[in-house]
């Protein structure tokens, strides 16, 4: 489906891809590698859900699957109820 994976479900901002890097797993390599499938949320609003006094949040990470999934069950249940599919998904 058009944009479910660049989206947050909570927020509706557009996510970023690349956000956290490990060393890679290949003991012959030496490099840092992205983690494939993270994809991150800067929106302040969205933060706020996540922010403790214990620790400060500057990104809510999602799954990229996770992430789809979720908007595609916001644009089942937008259907179901007779709204249509949202304009955040729809071609332009």
């Amino acid at each position: 489906e058009y944009k479910t994976s660049s989206l947050c479900p909570k927020c509706n901002s557009a996510v970023r891809k690349n956000v956290k890097f490990r060393r890679s797993p290949r003991p012959w390599r030496t490099h840092s590698e992205s983690i494939h499938g993270l994809l991150g949320c800067t929106n302040r609003n969205c933060l706020e859900h996540v922010w403790t006094p214990s620790r400060a949040v500057t990104m809510r990470y999602w799954n990229r699957d996770t992430l789809a999934t979720s908007n595609m069950l916001h644009i089942v249940e937008s259907m179901i109820s007779g709204q249509g599919r949202p304009a955040r998904f729809m071609r332009e």
